[in-house]
């Protein structure tokens, strides 16, 4: 049985010529991720394998057509998104990506921005401020 998960981060972010919110895919292992994003249509360029969590970012759309094929929704912060993010960090394989498009953030977000991809904390839209260290760096 496949495990494949999505957060509720939903954060509005520029990506390129996308400007859409963007959540988080993670599974209990890297095959069942790539075999699910496989069934997404999404690309295995598209992966974003760090330390902090390999996952990849999916757009609203997909995240709901994620949900459609099983995959479970979780809630950022929450125990179950810890365990999650926890074994995604498990799975890194120990290299760094460059990032490959130039990224804005909305202004007055309130989200963090990463320009030079060093992993720093994001701030979710449910996560409690005492958790903020603890969010995925994503493709910002």
């Amino acid at each position: 049985m496949m495990v494949v998960y999505v957060d509720d981060y939903r954060t509005l972010v520029r990506v390129g010529r996308i400007k859409a919110r963007w959540s988080h895919m993670m599974g209990d292992t890297l095959d069942e991720l790539l075999c699910f994003a496989d069934s997404l249509g999404l690309k295995r360029e598209w992966l974003q394998d760090k330390p902090s969590g390999v996952h990849f970012d999916v757009i609203d759309s997909k995240r709901v057509e994620a949900i459609r094929l099983g995959a479970v929704p979780i809630v950022c912060g929450e125990d179950k998104w810890r365990r999650v993010v926890d074994e995604a960090r498990q799975q890194h394989s120990g290299l760094r990506r460059p990032r490959r498009f130039p990224v804005e953030a909305p202004t007055g977000s309130g989200d963090l921005v990463d320009p030079d991809n060093k992993g720093t904390p994001q701030n979710g839209p449910n996560v409690p401020d005492g958790e903020k260290g603890l969010m995925l760096d994503t493709l910002w």
